[in-house]
């Protein structure tokens, strides 16, 4: 990645089915969710600075053209592929890119740009009949907990649609290819809702937003889970700071419909040092935790037996004043209580930002995080819960559309009496 931008005499001269790719449209389905957005952009970002080409990219509502770049399934049809695997083939006029999952997607993207075009600089080798097919080498793993939790600052700032166009459909691509049984999400900011790129796909895709019975505005800092999966038993939101709607707290209570389990759920964002200076973000930051925790008292003594999860961006790090008052309230880190764990940091700096596109290309060329140590973001517990797996999901994809990587918690929860799965 990290193109770097040609001059006009240093352009690539490839062609596909002997055509430059100036006679071509880059398209995709609007209701792909696995990648399909993201091999477009990428595809028609390399092709721009590659070759000199600027392919459009549009839905395959669109009328058809002569010669045609195809995104996984299309109204002009796909190309099936074999579990676990992508390919790239050449039928017609058309130049098929496919896979069936999320990584698979990343992957022929990556080859596509970074090795084909460049062979097909050398010699003709897209012509009818060409297909290159590839197991997918990095995969989502199996769970290794009974649930898996998600929690990610998605930097849906609100910065305007022209901003945000390409960002949420990333996020709804990472998020759904790892198919948490409970998301957390900070900063979905109005931009991103006015969209609906993002709460579209997770709610085509099985996911459904907490609603809660004393708020009425758009919340900021919403929880999704399961559809069906889990039912929402109540759900509470409550200001840190009015002046500041990123600044809130989601309370939910979800049962597990199949084994009766209950969670209790808090999602929040502290007050960062961005406008301020540490010491007077510091501050705030501990007057968070106190507004918090009468909050946090009066909802939880409901749900006594219930385990309790808190995810949040805290804007600080372990070891802090803040960090330790929320410790105090009798909560635990996950990260250092969980057997299988990383030593990162899920903070890193803003992806780039192409003017003449007008979208996001690149991570930041600072992508790779720092340790757990300068952490920002934290999963804590209480109550009845087995910690399994812990890890910030660092990698290039997640750095195109948010400065905080996601953060995967795997647990279990034992089961109680009269829940399925309890001890006789």
């Amino acid at each position: 990645m990290n193109r770097i931008k040609r001059e006009p005499g240093d352009f690539l001269k490839i062609r596909c089915v002997g055509k430059s790719f100036s006679d071509f449209q880059i398209v995709y389905n609007e209701k792909s969710h696995k990648g399909e957005f993201f091999v477009a952009l990428d595809l028609r970002y390399h092709l721009l600075y590659d070759t000199g080409c600027d392919v459009p990219v549009v839905t395959d509502d669109v009328g058809e053209a002569a010669y045609e770049i195809l995104i996984g399934e299309t109204a002009r049809g796909g190309f099936s592929v074999p579990e676990g695997y992508y390919s790239i083939c050449v039928k017609g006029n058309k130049l098929h890119v496919c896979a069936d999952r999320l990584y698979g997607y990343l992957e022929a993207a990556r080859y596509l740009t970074g090795t084909l075009l460049p062979q097909a600089a050398e010699s003709e080798i897209l012509v009818d009949g060409f297909i290159y097919t590839h197991a997918v080498e990095e995969d989502v793993p199996a769970k290794r907990g009974e649930f898996r939790m998600l929690l990610q600052n998605i930097w849906g700032v609100d910065w305007g649609n022209e901003r945000v166009l390409n960002r949420d459909r990333y996020a709804a691509a990472m998020l759904l290819g790892w198919q948490p049984d409970l998301l957390f999400v900070n900063e979905y900011w109005t931009a991103m809702r006015k969209l609906e790129h993002f709460q579209k796909l997770m709610e085509a895709n099985g996911y459904t937003e907490v609603v809660a019975e004393n708020w009425e505005k758009p919340n900021v800092i919403p929880i999704f889970y399961k559809t069906g999966v889990w039912r929402q038993l109540e759900c509470r939101i409550y200001d840190l700071r009015g002046e500041d709607e990123s600044k809130t707290i989601t309370l939910a209570v979800l049962q597990h419909v199949a084994s009766g389990k209950t969670v209790t759920c808090c999602d929040t964002h502290m007050e960062a040092s961005w406008n301020c200076s540490y010491e007077v973000g510091n501050i705030r930051r501990i007057n968070d935790v106190r507004l918090l925790e009468p909050i946090l008292k009066e909802f939880l003594a409901r749900y006594p037996d219930a385990p309790f999860l808190f995810g949040a961006d805290c804007n600080c790090a372990i070891g802090s004043t803040p960090f330790n008052k929320l410790l105090s309230l009798g909560m635990t880190d996950a990260h250092d209580s969980t057997p299988i764990t990383d030593d990162r940091s899920s903070c890193h700096g803003y992806p780039l930002y192409d003017q003449t596109l007008g979208y996001y290309v690149e991570p930041t060329p600072h992508w790779n995080s720092g340790s757990y140590s300068g952490a920002i973001d934290h999963i804590l517990y209480k109550g009845n819960l087995v910690p399994r797996v812990y890890a910030n999901l660092v990698a290039e994809f997640p750095a195109m559309y948010s400065d905080h990587y996601p953060i995967l918690f795997e647990f279990d929860v034992p089961a109680k009496d009269g829940e399925k799965g309890a001890e006789q």
